[in-house]
């Protein structure tokens, strides 16, 4: 029986470099080649701005050591539904898992995969319903490497990973 149960666990497949490249991945984010014009608009001066930007860093690198310390505390495969789980039981785990899956996870996705096709917009002419397929297609496209393995998802996200680094620089 317990030779059965084993079989089922996930495995930890990701190196540190994978690692590091999807927190910093998600750190960076597409958005940020994409809102800071957004928020400028509404602001009146380069002060409010800057201040903005130092909270925000603030805030992401508080929210860093947090995930640091539970990983290292729990360093078991699952992540937040794990945390959830521990403290307030696995009723909350299981209302969250399905959260995630069906509201929180989703229309980061979406959008991510919206900002994919603007900015393919600028190199290829694209309608809206061609802008739409695309980011339909991008979806799919991650849906289809997700459901492979782990372990093409991420090393698919080192590219993007280096090239948002030397935007960045630039």
């Amino acid at each position: 029986m317990r030779e059965k149960a084993q079989r089922f666990l996930l495995g930890k497949v990701l190196g540190v470099f994978d690692g590091v490249a999807i927190l910093i991945g998600i750190a960076i984010g597409a958005g940020i080649y994409s809102t800071p014009q957004i928020i400028a608009g509404y602001l009146s001066s380069l002060k409010p701005i800057l201040l903005l930007w130092l909270l925000a860093g603030y805030f992401v690198s508080i929210s860093g050591l947090i995930y640091a310390e539970l990983g290292t505390r729990m360093p078991n495969t699952g992540g937040e539904y794990v945390y959830i789980s521990r403290c307030f039981g696995p009723y909350a785990g299981f209302v969250f898992g399905w959260a995630q899956l069906f509201i929180i996870r989703t229309y980061v996705a979406a959008g991510l995969a919206l900002i994919a096709a603007d900015y393919l917009g600028y190199f290829v002419d694209l309608n809206k319903i061609s802008k739409l397929l695309t980011a339909f297609a991008v979806i799919v496209l991650f849906g289809i490497l997700n459901y492979v393995g782990i372990q093409e998802p991420a090393s698919s996200k080192n590219y993007p990973l280096c090239s948002k680094w030397e935007g960045c620089c630039l």
